[in-house]
């Protein structure tokens, strides 16, 4: 039986920055009559959380997902669940071609300012998909 908090996700300052995000990037994707458009907000967590084990725990079937732990860099990680947008390249010019539409896409986010916290904006990850 799953244990759940009465405490919300979000606090209501955090969740109307996303909301002001997520709105912001419709109104760009609409614009542009574009598939899509990243809205990103980064929000300080609890040090007592631990993102894997959030990402484990929520993850539902194959949902794809990335963990990157690093303690001994001051206890960093990062963590994702599911996957917003996918590049797929192949060839010998596919590193180039994933960065190319990795930074596109990046450059048109709805994201914080350069000057926040370490590790904020868009975060994108790598890998091969399982097969």
């Amino acid at each position: 039986m799953a244990v759940r908090s009465t405490r919300p996700l979000l606090a209501p300052r955090d969740r109307s920055r996303l909301e002001r995000a997520v709105v912001e990037a419709g109104r760009r994707a609409r614009a542009r009559r574009a598939e899509g458009v990243l809205a990103a907000v980064t929000i300080r967590a609890d040090p007592a959380l631990d993102p894997a084990a959030v990402v484990f725990a929520s993850r539902a079937g194959s949902e794809p997902l990335y963990v990157l732990e690093q303690p001994d860099r001051d206890r960093a990680v990062i963590a994702g669940l599911g996957c917003v947008r996918a590049f797929d390249a192949r060839g010998p010019g596919r590193f180039d071609a994933i960065a190319r539409a990795w930074r596109d896409s990046a450059g048109e986010a709805v994201a914080e300012s350069a000057d926040g916290p370490a590790g904020s904006g868009p975060a994108g990850s790598g890998g091969r998909e399982g097969r």
